[in-house]
């Protein structure tokens, strides 16, 4: 979930991929998220909801998941990439 500008993008082809090894696994990640894309994205909208609001919803650092703190910022994430590329962002 780190914001990459769309022209830094590129596509991979695992169809493409020599190292036989290395395409088994990239085949099986594929798979894997094809099959679990629904829970991937719930949850991806679940740690950007508490780490962009973590200050309103944990008033007590007791309460706040331990995770995000390891969690990066992702509004100031976006913002740098906004300023590498304004039109990834658009207003």
């Amino acid at each position: 979930m780190i914001p990459v500008p769309y022209g830094e993008l590129k596509l991979y082809d695992p169809v493409a991929e020599k190292d036989v090894n290395y395409k088994i696994i990239v085949e099986k990640e594929i798979e894997f998220i094809r099959t679990h894309t629904r829970l991937i994205l719930r949850n991806a909208i679940v740690l950007y909801n508490q780490k962009t609001k973590e200050n309103e919803l944990f008033k007590s650092s007791a309460k706040k998941p331990g995770y995000l703190a390891s969690t990066i910022d992702f509004l100031y994430a976006e913002k740098k990439c906004k300023e590498f590329d304004p039109h990834t962002y658009p207003d």
